[in-house]
């Protein structure tokens, strides 16, 4: 019996194509579901990891990306994705925060992961955490 390939996902080169991604994980799973989708240089998907339910929250995933990264050189860029129960139209400080410290962590020192975004996706929004900091400049080039 001959084995099937999966088809490869799309690169993420862009908000667009990250919030593709996100809705399509909503498709898949329910909430609460944290993802993490390992990215080479140019968008290539390289890897995805989610977790589900509790005891796992979004530090679970970021902790299996960076296992990952270990065996795969060529995983340069990490997209996170988490789909919740909440509203996501609220600002919510300490995830502001926490994000702002991820992005700083790895992008320091021997790591030199670039952070693109985290999504967090409701029943009907999409949150972006690089945009809620950076504004129109997070997805800029």
């Amino acid at each position: 019996m001959p084995k099937s390939t999966p088809t490869p996902l799309p690169p993420v080169r862009s908000f667009p194509d990250a919030c593709c991604q996100a809705l399509a994980l909503s498709e898949d799973f329910e909430a609460p579901v944290h993802a993490a989708m390992c990215l080479g240089k140019k968008g290539q998907h390289r890897d995805l990891i989610a977790v589900t339910g509790w005891p796992h929250d979004i530090n679970t995933v970021v902790g299996f990306a960076l296992a990952r990264r270990q065996f795969d050189p060529s995983f340069r860029r990490l997209l996170l994705m988490s789909l919740v129960e909440g509203d996501v139209r609220e600002i919510r400080e300490d995830d502001v925060r926490w994000f702002q410290d991820l992005r700083t962590e790895l992008g320091s020192g021997i790591r030199r992961l670039e952070l693109v975004d985290w999504l967090k996706v409701d029943a009907d929004d999409i949150r972006s955490l690089a945009i809620t900091v950076d504004g129109d400049a997070a997805w800029a080039g």
